[in-house]
């Protein structure tokens, strides 16, 4: 499964509802998502800051999945650290999780 290409970014939080992510392509701009916030009485200032932090989150993922990606190999390179160190785990659960596998 491969995610979509291009540089990820947080749109349209100046505005207020909604917040959205798009993705720069080659091709041009392209809406991602449509981050929400959640209907549970939060007042709308703080359920804003949470879509936000939101929408930045799902911005970051592709560089964070090649963040883990190169952090795996270099865990993979030093032979001091075998493959059931705890950040091992977490860094191939991440991974796994980010690529539906």
């Amino acid at each position: 499964m491969k995610h979509t290409k291009g540089k990820w970014e947080v749109i349209n939080i100046d505005n207020g509802f909604p917040t959205y992510v798009k993705v720069k392509t080659d091709q041009g701009d392209k809406l991602l998502c449509d981050v929400c916030g959640l209907e549970d009485g939060i007042n709308n200032k703080d359920r804003l800051i949470e879509q936000i932090a939101n929408a930045r989150l799902i911005a970051a993922a592709p560089d964070l999945l090649e963040a883990l990606k190169m952090s795996r190999w270099l865990l993979n390179v030093n032979t001091l650290l075998d493959a059931g160190n705890p950040a091992s785990i977490k860094i191939d659960t991440a991974i796994a999780k980010a690529e539906g596998i």
